[in-house]
Protein backbone atom coordinates (compact mmCIF):
# COMPACT_ATOMS: atom_id res chain seq x y z
CA UNK A 1 0.00 0.00 0.00
CA UNK A 2 2.73 2.30 1.09
CA UNK A 3 4.50 1.52 -2.72
CA UNK A 4 1.37 2.62 -4.47
CA UNK A 5 0.70 5.75 -2.34
CA UNK A 6 4.73 6.75 -3.11
CA UNK A 7 3.87 6.19 -6.60
CA UNK A 8 1.12 8.17 -6.75
CA UNK A 9 2.99 10.89 -5.31
CA UNK A 10 5.76 10.93 -7.85
CA UNK A 11 3.27 11.09 -10.39
CA UNK A 12 1.77 13.89 -9.16
CA UNK A 13 4.80 15.39 -8.53
CA UNK A 14 6.36 15.04 -11.95
CA UNK A 15 2.55 16.24 -13.84
CA UNK A 16 2.78 19.39 -11.36
CA UNK A 17 6.77 19.85 -12.66
CA UNK A 18 6.05 19.73 -16.30
CA UNK A 19 3.01 21.42 -16.10
CA UNK A 20 5.34 24.44 -14.99
CA UNK A 21 7.90 23.84 -17.37
CA UNK A 22 5.62 23.75 -20.31
CA UNK A 23 3.80 26.71 -19.17
CA UNK A 24 6.39 29.40 -18.62
CA UNK A 25 6.59 31.61 -21.03
CA UNK A 26 10.25 33.31 -22.30
CA UNK A 27 11.13 35.60 -25.30
CA UNK A 28 10.73 33.17 -28.11
CA UNK A 29 7.02 32.59 -26.86
CA UNK A 30 6.37 35.86 -26.60
CA UNK A 31 8.50 36.90 -29.90
CA UNK A 32 6.23 33.81 -32.26
CA UNK A 33 3.58 35.64 -31.04
CA UNK A 34 4.18 39.28 -31.47
CA UNK A 35 5.46 38.44 -34.86
CA UNK A 36 1.94 35.83 -35.87
CA UNK A 37 -0.30 38.90 -34.94
CA UNK A 38 1.83 41.10 -37.21
CA UNK A 39 4.65 43.08 -34.79
CA UNK A 40 8.19 43.99 -35.88
CA UNK A 41 9.96 42.87 -32.57
CA UNK A 42 13.44 43.87 -31.29
CA UNK A 43 15.19 42.59 -28.04
CA UNK A 44 15.86 45.98 -25.59
CA UNK A 45 18.65 46.00 -23.22
CA UNK A 46 19.04 46.98 -19.54
CA UNK A 47 20.38 50.29 -20.34
CA UNK A 48 18.08 51.28 -22.88
CA UNK A 49 14.44 50.46 -20.52
CA UNK A 50 16.67 52.49 -17.69
CA UNK A 51 17.20 49.30 -15.71
CA UNK A 52 20.06 48.72 -13.63
CA UNK A 53 22.41 46.29 -15.88
CA UNK A 54 21.61 42.38 -14.52
CA UNK A 55 18.56 43.15 -13.00
CA UNK A 56 16.85 41.53 -16.40
CA UNK A 57 16.67 38.60 -18.01
CA UNK A 58 15.33 39.47 -21.51
CA UNK A 59 13.41 42.22 -23.06
CA UNK A 60 11.48 42.82 -26.13
CA UNK A 61 9.91 46.13 -28.04
CA UNK A 62 7.07 45.57 -30.54
CA UNK A 63 5.46 47.89 -32.47
CA UNK A 64 2.71 47.37 -35.30
CA UNK A 65 0.96 49.40 -37.87
CA UNK A 66 1.08 53.36 -37.54
CA UNK A 67 2.05 53.72 -41.45
CA UNK A 68 -0.09 57.12 -41.96
CA UNK A 69 -0.04 60.67 -40.03
CA UNK A 70 -2.95 60.11 -38.86
CA UNK A 71 -3.26 56.22 -37.16
CA UNK A 72 -1.19 55.51 -33.46
CA UNK A 73 0.84 52.02 -33.68
CA UNK A 74 -0.16 49.36 -31.26
CA UNK A 75 3.40 48.94 -29.37
CA UNK A 76 4.07 46.92 -26.84
CA UNK A 77 7.19 46.21 -24.16
CA UNK A 78 7.85 43.10 -22.08
CA UNK A 79 10.24 42.53 -19.47
CA UNK A 80 11.11 39.84 -17.27
CA UNK A 81 13.34 40.21 -14.26
CA UNK A 82 15.19 37.89 -12.23
CA UNK A 83 13.29 38.84 -9.36
CA UNK A 84 9.58 39.99 -8.81
CA UNK A 85 10.46 42.81 -6.37
CA UNK A 86 12.06 44.16 -9.16
CA UNK A 87 9.46 43.57 -11.67
CA UNK A 88 7.34 45.54 -8.84
CA UNK A 89 9.67 48.38 -9.15
CA UNK A 90 9.76 49.08 -12.66
CA UNK A 91 5.82 48.49 -12.61
CA UNK A 92 5.50 50.98 -10.73
CA UNK A 93 7.23 53.35 -13.05
CA UNK A 94 5.46 52.07 -16.14
CA UNK A 95 2.51 53.07 -14.20
CA UNK A 96 3.62 56.41 -13.58
CA UNK A 97 4.03 56.85 -17.17
CA UNK A 98 0.87 55.06 -18.56
CA UNK A 99 -0.92 57.49 -16.12
CA UNK A 100 -0.27 60.56 -18.67
CA UNK A 101 -0.73 58.67 -21.66
CA UNK A 102 -4.09 57.67 -22.86
CA UNK A 103 -4.71 54.35 -24.13
CA UNK A 104 -1.07 53.25 -22.11
CA UNK A 105 -1.99 49.97 -19.94
CA UNK A 106 0.40 47.51 -17.89
CA UNK A 107 0.70 44.51 -16.69
CA UNK A 108 2.59 42.31 -14.02
CA UNK A 109 2.54 38.87 -13.77
CA UNK A 110 5.34 37.32 -11.31
CA UNK A 111 8.76 38.91 -12.84
CA UNK A 112 6.98 39.62 -16.17
CA UNK A 113 6.08 42.91 -16.94
CA UNK A 114 4.02 44.12 -20.17
CA UNK A 115 3.51 47.69 -20.97
CA UNK A 116 2.36 49.30 -24.19
CA UNK A 117 -0.82 50.53 -26.10
CA UNK A 118 -3.98 48.59 -24.87
CA UNK A 119 -4.15 46.56 -27.72
CA UNK A 120 -0.18 45.70 -27.73
CA UNK A 121 -0.34 44.56 -24.48
CA UNK A 122 -3.47 42.29 -25.58
CA UNK A 123 -1.55 40.91 -28.44
CA UNK A 124 1.54 39.85 -25.91
CA UNK A 125 -0.83 38.29 -23.12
Amino acid sequence: MKKKIIALVAIVALVAVLGICLVACNQADYQKRLEKAGYKVASQSAEALGVEEGKIEWAILAAKGGDSLISRPDTVMVVKFKNTDDAKSFESKMNEIASTVDGTTVKRSGNIVIAGTEQGVKDAQ
